[in-house]
């Protein structure tokens, strides 16, 4: 067994920085040609968790912004209709009282 640091997420292993344990085979002929582990390095591993807390606060303030996006863009379609809503009902009691 080899301990390996992951530099992208593998399915079914694991995500970006984490430390693992493989195979010998399985990291020297798929993981470390493909780019998606190195050899486990301590200075190389806090770089890693670095990288991926930064990664974790951006995903996490670009969804917080995309919810007040929806928040806003449903109001205003709310409000829209309502007056449309308000519109049809004035004209139909228009008709009525003609």
């Amino acid at each position: 067994m080899i301990k390996v640091v992951l530099t992208k997420d593998v399915d079914k292993l694991g995500k970006l920085g984490e430390t693992k344990n493989v195979a010998d085979g399985f990291a020297m002929h798929w993981l470390i040609p493909q780019g998606f582990a190195v050899f486990d390095d301590t200075r190389l591993a806090r770089k890693l968790a670095r990288l991926r807390a930064s990664l974790d606060q951006k995903v996490s303030q670009a969804s917080e912004q995309a919810i007040e996006l929806s928040k806003k863009h449903h109001t205003k379609s709310a409000q829209r209709i309502s007056q449309k809503i308000a519109k049809d009902a004035k004209k139909i009691n228009q008709l009525k009282t003609t």
